[in-house]
């Protein structure tokens, strides 16, 4: 595959968890597209598609692949 998305929780573990994978978002630099995905305040990924559905995560997914 060519794009892999990250989702990780909007808490303070899923913040470390996302400077993390910034660092591995550089090591893979042209190799493959690594897009993480921010969440409202406060949601997990789970919580968010049963709030807002399918639909609204595909289009935060569109929204940050940029």
């Amino acid at each position: 595959c060519s794009e892999i998305y990250l989702i990780f929780d909007a808490d303070q573990a899923g913040e470390m968890a996302k400077k993390r994978a910034e660092l591995m978002k550089n090591e893979f630099e042209g190799e493959i597209s690594l897009v993480i995905i921010d969440l409202p305040s406060g949601m997990d990924p789970d919580e968010f598609v049963r709030t807002f559905g399918r639909e609204a995560l595909i289009g935060l997914m569109k929204e940050n692949k940029n």
